[in-house]
């Protein structure tokens, strides 16, 4: 057998660096909650949901265009985030299409359970 030599894990040095490290170990986490307030501002606002799902839309396409031009780092990582909670918010007009209190529930308890095991195994 080889013998493996032992591998130093070096927490990042510098202000940036460890956001960013923070941010990639949470993406899951963060976006869940991001799309979580957003959904939740859905409901109380009652805001057109044409509107909410356009919106949410051209976010997501930004993000990802974003993500496409840049490099490494707390931006990028931020986009990422920006992006998977924007692709969460979109479910929510189709699981309205459905109907409003099945679509409701069933999307609010899967943002929920996201956020639970986002921060239980803290992806």
């Amino acid at each position: 057998m080889r013998d493996l030599s032992r591998i130093i894990d070096e927490p990042p040095r510098g202000a940036r660096a460890r956001a960013a490290a923070w941010l990639r170990g949470r993406r899951f986490s963060a976006a869940a909650l991001l799309a979580l307030a957003e959904i939740v501002y859905v409901l109380v606002a009652r805001p057109s949901t044409l509107f909410i799902a356009a919106l949410a839309f051209v976010l997501l396409v930004l993000s990802v265009m974003g993500i496409t031009r840049l490099g490494p780092g707390v931006v990028r990582d931020a986009l990422i985030v920006v992006a998977i909670a924007q692709a969460l918010v979109l479910v929510m007009p189709f699981a309205i299409g459905l109907g409003f209190a099945v679509g409701v529930i069933s999307a609010i308890v899967l943002l929920v359970l996201l956020v639970l095991a986002a921060f239980r195994l803290r992806i």
